[in-house]
């Protein structure tokens, strides 16, 4: 009797070892699908927004070129003052173009 008892805690031991071992599996497995979906979304995301940034700074550029022209341009403007204001505006313009940032490849989410 001694020995049943004794295999039965054996038995027990093992089965629940086996289950914390499928549950620990299970985990990680739903942990790594969660990250590769999160990982997804946010390259999603990070491309839309640089997408929207590079059609601003095009726009931008545009009117830089096209103000850098005026100003270059030998026709005299109605008011001195103006020329002025508008070498400042495009100074400021250039300064407000966005640098889109690189990102780190991931070999394993790609």
């Amino acid at each position: 009797m001694k020995e049943s008892s004794f295999m039965k805690k054996i038995d027990t031991k093992k089965s629940t070892i086996i289950s914390l071992i499928v549950l620990l599996c299970f985990g990680i497995g739903v942990l790594s699908t969660c990250n590769f979906t999160t990982s997804k979304s946010s390259k999603v995301t990070f491309n839309e927004v640089t997408t929207k940034i590079q059609k601003e700074n095009r726009s931008l550029e545009e009117t830089i070129n096209a103000s850098k022209k005026l100003l270059s341009s030998k026709d005299k403007p109605l008011d001195e003052n103006l020329t002025v204001e508008l070498k400042n505006e495009v100074s400021t313009a250039e300064k407000k173009k966005q640098v889109i940032p690189k990102i780190k490849k991931n070999k394993r989410h790609q």
